[in-house]
């Protein structure tokens, strides 16, 4: 509680400092300067309460319903508040020019331009991009492919976070399951955290995500949040409710690879799926036996690795043992639901935190692909980070590890 109040505190000081400010510059509006104002303070002392409210919120033992509507207050909250502080921001940078000057002038127009358009576009990624899709295809070259896979299809999503949706709204995830299954793919695999905090959440999905289709199967592995660690304390309602999950996608036909590998064979040849648990953070239970999950990493079987968190890439594949997997398939990161593209290059500050934040990485023809997720957590929106679906297509050649 302590940890959580000293950065509530400062964000309350902020906010009462530019709420203030802007409330003393209505006041002195030549028009509607009273009524503009009072309006303004009836806001913000509703945004206040609203924040006060959500800080003694305790999300790991609350409702489903009160999670998701805190996660809504949140989001709202700072919908209002981030577009006053941007202005501001823009404002005081006017303050900065001489007085009576059209830059000046300019300047000072701009600030309420630019709140404006914060506003339009946090309302935009909350309404309509958490229901968009943004299918991205490529292909990837090996020498040691073996033939039986030359063009192989694997479709990945990740981060579906059923907890999230509206209850009874299952339309999304039923449009994300049709575009899958029109991929025409050979192996589906899926990257973790399938919920926020326990079983019951996925439960309204069972018979949409059961849809699913690829030739070889539905490959899955577990995220942090698939271990019911941001649900229940009493370890004996944590493993009964891990194992309901487990269950659920059994019955989904998904096969769920808990730190173990399956073979997939054609005509004589075949490569490895393996799959890892959750390596945790470090305030959090570690759920990944890298070692346990394969005998043999150096061996010259072509394998595609499942994992949640890119970071185990770096870790163990290159770092600590400089392993022989061709292919590693990650998620967790969501992009911080946060990104801006333009043309080839993209941002997120998820930059800051990780290296492998999204897209695709490569270390001497062993690649990564981090798919930034369908689902949203923490907040309710997508800021241009648009949900992915990813189709990587396998091609035998000659030319050593070289991707078009």
């Amino acid at each position: 509680m302590i940890l959580r109040l000293i950065p509530f505190a400062m964000m309350i000081v902020v906010n009462l400092l530019v709420d203030g400010y802007i409330y003393r510059r209505l006041r002195e509006a030549k028009r509607g300067g009273p009524v503009k104002s009072l309006l303004f303070a009836a806001l913000s002392v509703l945004l206040m309460l609203m924040a006060i409210i959500v800080f003694f919120i305790d999300v790991k033992s609350c409702s489903d319903t009160l999670f998701l509507t805190t996660m809504w207050l949140v989001y709202g909250y700072f919908t209002f508040y981030a577009p006053r502080i941007i202005a501001m921001l823009v404002w005081w940078l006017s303050r900065l020019m001489t007085a009576g000057t059209a830059k000046r002038r300019v300047v000072e127009r701009c600030a309420g331009v630019c709140g404006w358009l914060i506003f339009i576009i946090m309302c935009w990624s909350a309404v309509f991009t958490p229901r968009e899709i943004d299918v991205n295809e490529l292909t990837l070259e090996y020498d040691d492919l073996p033939a039986a896979f030359d063009g192989y299809r694997i479709v990945q999503f990740s981060d579906t976070h059923l907890g999230s949706y509206f209850p009874g709204d299952t339309s999304v995830v039923s449009r994300y399951v049709d575009v899958m299954n029109n991929l025409n793919p050979d192996l589906i695999c899926f990257t973790g955290d399938l919920v926020n905090r326990h079983t019951r959440e996925a439960l309204p999905f069972e018979r949409i995500l059961a849809r699913l289709h690829a030739r070889d199967g539905v490959y899955a592995i577990s995220g942090n949040h698939d271990y019911d660690d941001y649900s229940y304390d009493n370890k004996v309602t944590q493993k009964l409710d891990r194992q309901a999950l487990l269950d659920l996608e059994g019955r989904m036909g998904w096969i769920t690879l808990e730190n173990e590998h399956r073979f997939i064979r054609h005509d004589g040849d075949s490569i490895a799926i393996i799959g890892v648990g959750n390596y945790g953070a470090p305030t959090k239970p570690n759920h990944g036996d890298y070692i346990s999950a394969y005998t043999d990493y150096k061996d010259d079987k072509f394998k595609i690795l499942l994992h949640h968190s890119p970071g185990m890439w770096y870790l163990y594949i290159l770092e600590k043992y400089n392993d022989n997997v061709q292919l590693s398939l990650a998620g967790h990161t969501h992009a911080m639901q946060m990104m801006i593209t333009i043309g080839p290059w993209r941002f997120s500050p998820a930059g800051f935190l990780t290296k492998y934040w999204g897209g695709l990485y490569d270390d001497e023809g062993r690649y990564l692909y981090v798919n930034i997720g369908v689902g949203q957590v923490g907040i309710p929106a997508s800021i241009g980070a648009v949900p992915e679906i990813t189709v990587i297509t396998l091609k035998r050649t000659t030319t050593k590890n070289n991707k078009k």
